[in-house]
């Protein structure tokens, strides 16, 4: 095998430069060598989807950073007193504590608070009316809540929810889907018990 051609793309042209194929330079990102093999000679068709790959992944002017996604960490604060998080597809924002005391109880039915929002530019405005559906899932375990609550719109954006109950200790996943049109957003928030 012996080296026939070799092309370079470079930042500074749009096109692909042809360098001289008896230089003997070191081969960087975006090169592209022709090998003549010893049973036959290598066809155009074979190298012009690597040099015109290697010709449009030219040095990027700019580099991308990606949107992060809505997260807890990056749900506004409405009531300190409530966990908070932002859906899923980022329509809503959830809050949500224990009717009674500070921490979430151990086989031990209880009911939530819930506040529902929806997110309209750096507004949030109370959502009533839609339907909310709660529900758990033990994923070191493969299996839910054994009961299903029922969350009652209280006509202002908040919602009462009855009949939880987390039926043993472990990593608790709490979901609440928000139904409105036909249409469901997830909001998720980990939990340990």
């Amino acid at each position: 095998m012996r080296l026939v051609r070799e092309w370079r793309a470079t930042s500074s042209s749009p096109g692909i430069e042809r360098e001289d194929p008896t230089a003997r330079s070191r081969v960087s990102v975006g090169s592209v060598r022709v090998w003549r093999i010893s049973s036959g000679r290598m066809k155009r068709f074979q190298v012009l989807p690597a040099v015109l790959f290697l010709g449009a992944c030219g040095a990027p002017s700019k580099q991308y950073v990606p949107e992060p996604e809505p997260d807890q960490a990056e749900a506004p604060v409405v009531d300190e007193d409530f966990r908070t998080a932002v859906s899923r597809g980022g329509q809503y924002t959830i809050q949500w504590r224990p009717a009674r005391g500070s921490e979430v109880p151990k086989n031990e039915h209880f009911e939530l608070e819930v506040k529902l929002y929806r997110n309209v530019g750096d507004d949030l405005v109370p959502v009533s009316g839609a339907r909310l559906a709660v529900s758990g899932w033990m994923p070191d375990h493969g299996h839910g809540m054994i009961r299903q609550p029922q969350a009652i719109d209280q006509g202002d954006g908040s919602y009462l929810v009855r009949g939880m109950l987390f039926h043993m200790g472990g990593h608790w996943e709490l979901y609440f889907d928000v139904i409105e049109d036909g249409l469901s957003e997830r909001t998720d928030f980990a939990l340990d018990l």
